[in-house]
């Protein structure tokens, strides 16, 4: 259980406040996806998903491990809340197709605009400067530019569906972390059902006829879903902060090298390269115009002599 929990630490290092500031490398694909939905950062509510994750995990380490601690239900909430979050971060950053980021990352921002608005009708405050039909109205503006229906940019989305697709994406499927959901959601609602059948028990002996006395304490198995869940998020948000390396790129860098040598003495042009050499070049460059998400582009280190030297991987 405690190994599963250790998970946190690196991610505790990058939530530090007196840490370095993260921002996805230009040219990323999140840097592009912050920059289409203005002012909505698809990075800052994955971030902030992530963060909520990390904390409660924190937190639940620090009971479990540190105060040596083993609550009856209270961990269920804990855990429940982690996958929640981790789910969310999962979901905003995991489909492929930028137009379907988009229409998640407007409709997570229509649910928040629709669960603060609630709180200010049942305080009776006044609106703000901008009224949430107006900051709706924006979300469906953005999905109009970005090419995406405005009503699917902001239909009604629950964490039961976020919590399912996310799952959908994990090893498993989605049965092991939406049943992990439901459970610890039923314990936190304080539902019999659920503390019958998810906590540990142990009976003891003394009870009247037809009754039973039970020990109950939380069962950990449950933690290692939400940390997982985390962990995939992490994960994600990482591959779409990477700069996306282009054909532009792989030009750049030849001539690039091809300059430097120049400039260190050569007085005359540099040698061509072979058939073979530019035959590797204009295959890197339609590798790197026609890249998927998650592959893998060469990029090739100094030329040497007639041909291309030591080549190295650059994770997309």
């Amino acid at each position: 259980m405690f190994r599963h929990l250790d998970r946190i630490d690196p991610w505790l290092k990058r939530m530090d406040p007196a840490g370095p500031h993260e921002r996805p490398q230009e040219r990323s694909t999140l840097s592009r996806d912050n920059k289409e939905m203005h002012p909505y950062q698809l990075s800052q509510a994955a971030w902030h998903a992530l963060s909520h994750a990390v904390d409660h995990l924190h937190c639940l380490r620090t009971v479990l491990k540190d105060a040596h601690v083993m609550h009856m239900y209270a961990p269920y909430s804990l855990a429940r809340a982690a996958l929640e979050n981790a789910s969310a971060a999962v979901w905003l950053l995991a489909p492929d197709d930028r137009a379907e980021r988009v229409r998640r990352r407007l409709r997570f921002a229509a649910l928040d605009i629709k669960g603060g608005e609630a709180v200010r009708e049942l305080l009776g405050a006044p609106e703000g400067r901008k009224p949430a039909e107006a900051r709706t109205e924006q979300l469906r503006e953005i999905a109009r530019r970005r090419g995406v229906d405005p009503k699917t940019a902001v239909r009604r989305l629950t964490y039961g569906e976020i919590v399912e697709a996310a799952g959908d994406t994990m090893p498993g499927g989605r049965v092991p972390f939406v049943l992990t959901w439901k459970m610890c959601s039923a314990i936190a609602h304080g539902d019999s059902w659920a503390t019958i059948n998810v906590v540990s028990q142990e009976e003891i002996p003394g009870a009247p006829s037809g009754l039973a006395h039970l020990k109950i304490t939380a069962d950990p198995k449950t933690l290692f879903f939400a940390v997982s869940m985390t962990a995939a998020g992490w994960r994600l948000y990482d591959d779409r902060s990477r700069r996306i390396r282009t054909q532009r790129d792989v030009t750049l860098s030849v001539g690039t090298v091809q300059t430097q040598r120049t400039a260190r003495g050569s007085r005359s042009p540099p040698p061509r390269p072979t058939a073979r050499g530019w035959s590797a070049v204009r295959s890197v460059a339609s590798c790197a115009g026609r890249r998927q998400p998650g592959h893998q582009l060469p990029c090739f280190g100094p030329v040497l002599g007639h041909g291309l030297g030591s080549a190295c991987i650059l994770a997309g």
